[in-house]
Order: structure tokens, then sequence, then C-alpha cells
């Protein structure tokens, strides 16, 4: 047989099959997909740890700061360590310490509240025997009878102590802020201030119809007394717990008029208690009745505190609480313990019935 010419030299001739498919275009090989697939779940993976990870760190510092704001909000919420900013050039061995009194006067020794705050610097204050003389700032319509009562017995302890005391009144310095001031050596009020409204309320909130008629609630009581569940905010004040607590605020009252008549030397018991009618006086009426020493400003303040401490160019320093907790970590300077509310009628708290030395007027509603 003749052999063909085209035959492979190896062994007979092979017939071809028909070859590989040619790729449709933008096609991705078998091994790519399966390398792209993978990097997607790793890209995909290393997101989800990202995020649980973000979310932890931003729970824990949640946690933190909820651990700081307690305990800085707690028993000792108001630190003993205090810094010194001083607000006017001078002598810094012997200053003049100013000491706010500012806001709504609000809890006592070791209750919490600015009064708290402003007993712990007086204290501070009279137990270094480095100041000159104390500069009270005074910007309040008054407060709660005990927290005004307790910073008046440590401003005259201050006074024991041979610190001289000058009170200086802003735009109002009423009722409570008026009390915690009268025994000061010397008071200042500005041109444009008002002070007085001395006297007593006794604040309790009747919500009988809104419980009753509104709400469907009614209150059952079993008590040792008659007088044991007196002033309840779900009925109206029965007529003997209302003659018995109005001679409670007659009581506190005579102690405010005494606390004046002790506190202003030219002024008599009888009138003081004169002065005592709950109405508010301006800076002139306050000086014509003996209420106040002088009007002026912060500088006439000031002279009149280094001239009684007997260094006329004593710095005015005041103590700056260290901040802590949520307001050391945000940054954020406490500059005065003192506690700023707005001086606005309040809700009394309920059920409780409560004793203030404050000016709260009442503005009668617009007329329709």
């Amino acid at each position: 047989m003749e052999e063909s010419p085209y035959a492979s030299p190896a062994g007979p001739a092979q017939v071809a099959g028909p070859g590989p498919l040619p790729a449709a275009p933008g096609a991705v090989p078998a091994g790519g997909r399966k390398a792209r697939t993978g990097r997607r779940r790793l890209v995909i993976i290393l997101a989800v740890l990202g995020a649980l990870g973000f979310i932890g760190i931003v729970g824990f510092l949640l946690l933190v700061i909820a651990a700081m704001a307690a305990v800085s909000m707690g028993a000792g919420a108001v630190s003993e360590a205090l810094l010194v900013r001083e607000l006017e050039p001078g002598d810094s061995t012997r200053p003049v310490v100013a000491v706010e009194v500012h806001g709504f006067i609000s809890g006592g020794v070791h209750a919490g509240g600015n009064a708290d705050a402003i007993i712990k610097q007086l204290r501070k204050i009279r137990r270094e025997g480095k100041a000159s003389a104390i500069l009270l700032d005074v910007n309040s319509g008054g407060g709660g009878v005990t927290a005004s009562d307790a910073i008046h017995r440590e401003v005259q302890r201050c006074r024991e102590a041979g610190l001289p005391v000058v009170a200086f009144f802003r735009n109002l310095a009423a009722s409570g802020g008026y009390y915690v001031s009268a025994g000061a050596d010397r008071i200042v009020i500005m041109p444009t201030g008002i002070t007085g409204s001395i006297g007593v309320r006794a604040m309790s909130i009747s919500a009988k119809k809104l419980l009753e008629e509104k709400i469907g609630l009614t209150n059952e009581e079993v008590t040792s007394a008659p007088m044991k569940d007196a002033g309840p905010p779900w009925r109206p004040l029965t007529p003997a717990a209302r003659e018995r607590l109005h001679q409670i605020v007659d009581e506190m009252h005579e102690r405010f008029v005494g606390v004046i008549a002790d506190g202003r030397k030219g002024l008599t018991r009888e009138a003081a208690a004169a002065l005592a009618t709950g109405e508010v006086y301006s800076a002139k009426q306050a000086e014509a009745n003996g209420l106040v020493d002088e009007i002026g400003y912060w500088s006439d303040a000031v002279a009149a505190a280094r001239g009684l401490g007997g260094v006329p160019g004593a710095a005015v320093v005041r103590y700056v609480r260290r901040p802590t907790g949520l307001r050391a970590l945000l940054g954020v300077d406490s500059a005065s313990p003192a506690v700023r509310v707005e001086l606005a009628p309040r809700l009394p708290e309920v059920p409780s019935l409560r004793l203030e030395y404050i000016w709260a007027p009442e503005f009668p509603a617009p007329a329709h």
C-alpha cells in the first residue's frame, strides 16, 4: 500500500476534534471568579469585624463616661479639690475671696444643691485663715428655708472668726438671697438691683380634680392621727392643716425678721418687721430703709472688702471646683459650685410640702 505523503512520521494521521469555544467578551476565567469571590468575602468579614470593634469601643467609652458621671454626681459631688482663679490682680498672700450665691438656693449641709457647695467654700476659707475678707456675690431670688439658714449660719461663723464679709447684690437679691446676706458687715447693691421680699411661703399642689375626674385615681389612707397626712396633692388643705401650717410660716417669718434685726445694726426689730411685708424694693428704696449700705458697682464692693480686710491692694480670687467625672472627660471647667437656674416660678415637688424664702411673683393672665 502506497504511503500517504500527509501521514505523520510518528503514526497514522489523527482526525482533529472541535477546538475550545472562543471566550465571550468580558467573561472572567473560572480561576479569576474564585479569586474575586474570595476577596469580596474577606472585605465583608473585615468590615463586619471593624463595625463590631467600633461598636465595642463606643460602648466601653459610654460605660466609662456613665461610671465617672455617676461618681461625680454622688454624695460627694462637690469636690474638695478647689483651684484658685484670680478675678482682680493684687496681693495674693491675703486675698479677698469671692463666693457666688447664684440661682435658686437649695440643699444644705451634705444635702447636695448649691447650698452645700457654698458652705464648703466658706468653711475652707475660714479654716485656712489666709483670706483678708469675703465678698458674697449674690444674684438670687431665694430658695429653701433650711438651705438659706445654713448659708447664713456659715457666714456668721466666718465673721466670728474675724473675717469681714461684704455682700454685693446684682440684679436680684430677694428673700433667701437677702437672708444669707443680712449679717454681712456691708451690703452694696447695683443701681438697678432689686431686693427685699422678706417673708415665707409654704407651697403644695392640689391635683384632686386631675387625679379623680381626669384619670380616675383615688387615694385611700389609714393614719395614726388626722394631721399625719396634712397637705397631700390629692386633696385641698383642710382648715385645721392650713391653720397649723400658718403657725409654722409665722414662726419662720419671725426668724427672718430676727436675722435682719441682728444683722442690720441700724434697724430695730420693729423697723425690720415693718419692712417684712413680702414686697420688693429698688436700690434707692432699700438704701433709704436701711436694708443696704451703698448703691454701687462691683468695683465699689471690692473696695469695701479690701478696706474692711485691711489689705488695700488685696487680690480678689474665687475658688473654682476641679472638674471631675464627665466634666473632666469633656474638658468642661466648673467655673463655680453655684448651680445656675432661671429665676422663674417652678412647679413644686409632689407630694412634699415645702417652706421657702423665695420671691416668685405670680403674673396675671393676659385679658381675652
